[in-house]
């Protein structure tokens, strides 16, 4: 029962929570101890989830049919704080013990497991879901409730682990700053000041896009429509799944090396600029998604994924950073908090302009290059424009010791012919050692 509005509502969730990782900022500086607040935080944060399961289980006079998304939002909201309050905890902590040398080789690798788990657990549910949405919908509640308590479970575990990772205390000092001087001094810190102008307009560009991909398969491309009644095709779930989580996984697991690897050699700049250029056209490439035809825009659409863990590893290092210990003198926690205000302010934005524009144009049919063109689309494309938007905050973006924008693509071309030419003519080296062996025989 919930309306279209509803579903930009739950895009902004996540970014919502963001907002608090300033008081989070001020625990850490105030008192320390950021490995306590991320094990208490973060364990309370996934065992919410444990709540939100039981939500099909409440009587009707408590959680009525029609109102019982909102009891997700409610609960939604206080998961997304509770993770918030460990966010610059978790990463003022990994700056100080995973060192600068490594830290794209060691993300990306730290990335492909977890996506390699992603892949079958996501099949998994998507098959469950499509063997039991068909005959009866409390049915299937019921069975996604068991799921998300199991995932409840493997989340607690997954903070819990961290408990025999060693935390050592900062090696700066803050010399009695006050917290909002703290804040004051990371303004000051041009290229930090640009990178979060970029992320906060990535942000409001891809915000919004996930929950309206979601709809967007669901509700125009493997359904049937009869009547004014619109049934969803068999192995619809399934086939969402591997659209919008299988494929974009192993596409990600085959780049997040790669892209460590230009993080640790080529800087955190130029791996934005080109990443950025990449993703351009991402959302807009599921407009030629269609049932009979889906694996051309498919296709197009994973290009642009195959870019993103390179945004994501050159941030997270940027961040990584600015916030050590070691760089700033303690106080590092500023700049993750202050950096995740902006992006939450721009998700919460993203998410309502997404629900407002979907709820006003829910009716919307038109055409586009000769493909339907419905709400959806049209949201892909203002994503795309913004996009586009985004590049230019990284332009005169300074990062000592990075390589400039030309030099790092003619790194990346030589590489890449290097490496075609490579496998190319290992296949010829090997009909020749095979020969060698014929003829020896």
């Amino acid at each position: 029962h919930m309306s279209k509005f509803g579903f930009g509502l739950l895009a902004a969730m996540p970014f919502a929570g963001l907002l608090v990782q300033i008081y989070a900022s001020y625990l850490i500086e105030r008192y320390g101890n950021r490995k306590k607040l991320f094990l208490v935080a973060g364990t309370a944060h996934r065992a919410m989830w444990l709540i939100i399961a039981a939500i099909p289980w409440l009587p009707e006079s408590i959680a009525p049919d029609a109102q019982q998304w909102l009891w997700l939002l409610l609960l939604m909201a206080i998961s997304t704080f509770l993770a918030n309050l460990n966010g610059p905890a978790w990463l003022v902590w990994m700056a100080d013990l995973v060192p600068e040398r490594i830290r794209g080789r060691y993300f990306a690798r730290r990335g492909q497991l977890g996506r390699f788990v992603g892949v079958v657990t996501t099949l998994a549910i998507g098959f469950t879901l499509d063997r039991t949405g068909s005959t009866d919908k409390l049915l299937l509640q019921r069975v996604i409730s068991v799921g998300f308590m199991i995932a409840a479970v493997c989340g607690m575990m997954d903070i819990l682990a961290f408990k025999w990772v060693p935390d050592f205390p900062p090696r700066g000092e803050n010399h009695g700053m006050a917290f909002g001087a703290m804040i004051r001094r990371t303004f000051k810190n041009k290229t930090f000041v640009r990178f979060v102008a970029f992320n906060a307009t990535m942000t409001f560009a891809i915000a919004y896009v996930g929950q309206f991909a979601w709809l967007f398969l669901l509700e125009e491309v493997f359904v049937e429509k009869s009547n004014g009644v619109t049934i969803l095709d068999a192995n619809a779930n399934v086939m969402a799944n591997v659209l919008l989580v299988v494929i974009p996984i192993m596409v990600t697991m085959l780049t997040f090396g790669l892209w460590g690897r230009l993080v640790d050699k080529l800087g955190c700049r130029p791996v934005l600029l080109i990443a950025g250029v990449m993703v351009v056209h991402g959302a807009l490439a599921w407009v030629f998604v269609t049932k009979d035809n889906w694996w051309l825009g498919t296709i197009a659409a994973m290009t642009a994924t195959a870019a993103w863990p390179g945004i994501e590893l050159a941030s997270q290092n940027l961040i990584l950073g600015v916030s050590g210990s070691d760089q700033n003198q303690a106080g590092g926690s500023a700049f993750v908090a202050v950096h995740s205000f902006f992006i939450g302010i721009a998700g919460v934005l993203s998410g309502i302009f997404g629900g407002i524009i979907a709820q006003v144009m829910r009716d919307y049919r038109g055409e586009f290059l000769g493909y339907p063109l419905t709400y959806h689309g049209v949201l892909f494309a203002i994503s795309a424009g913004i996009r586009v938007a985004a590049l230019v905050w990284l332009i005169g973006m300074h990062e000592p010791e990075a390589y400039t924008a030309r030099a790092a693509m003619r790194y990346m071309v030589t590489n890449i012919y290097s490496n075609m030419q490579q496998a190319l003519f290992s296949s010829v080296r090997g009909l020749g050692r095979l020969r060698k062996k014929t003829l020896r025989f």
